[in-house]
């Protein structure tokens, strides 16, 4: 990932909504992961200690280097979006600089989207390409 010291890298999923699925769920168990491999012990946090992705002595209560929002995917609100956001006004980006975003990153794409993908099920977040407009989008330009 390449990216200036001011800008910030964001992934945009559409959420396969369900009945036990939904934006709120999905943010919630992803903020949890992010805490739990921040949380020195758990089994996520020897996980990514393992992978190099986080410090022996990490900080559970340290400003976290990801936000999940909801974007405004939809008029009719069948799409649903999640987009995930490598924060680069972190602590932990402003304490190490850029590289630290590259590692929230990896930890994002090799820990905490696997275990989403593992609890909710692996189609659960389908990344949308930066390039690919959304379906009201689409409909515009006709």
């Amino acid at each position: 990932m390449t990216q200036s010291a001011s800008a910030e890298e964001s992934i945009t999923y559409t959420i396969e909504t369900g009945p036990d699925v939904s934006f709120a769920a999905v943010a919630r168990d992803i903020y949890h992961a992010w805490d739990e491999c921040h949380r020195p012990g758990s089994d996520l946090h020897r996980e990514a200690l393992e992978m190099g992705l986080v410090a022996a002595d990490a900080d559970v209560n340290a400003p976290r280097g990801i936000s999940v929002s909801k974007s405004s995917a939809g008029m009719d609100h069948s799409t649903v979006e999640l987009v995930v956001t490598i924060l680069t006004g972190s602590a932990a980006v402003n304490a190490v600089g850029r590289g630290a975003a590259t590692v929230c990153e990896d930890l994002w794409k090799t820990v905490i989207l696997p275990r989403v993908q593992q609890k909710f099920g692996v189609g659960v977040l389908k990344e949308r390409r930066k390039d690919e407009k959304t379906r009201e989008e689409r409909s515009g330009d006709e």
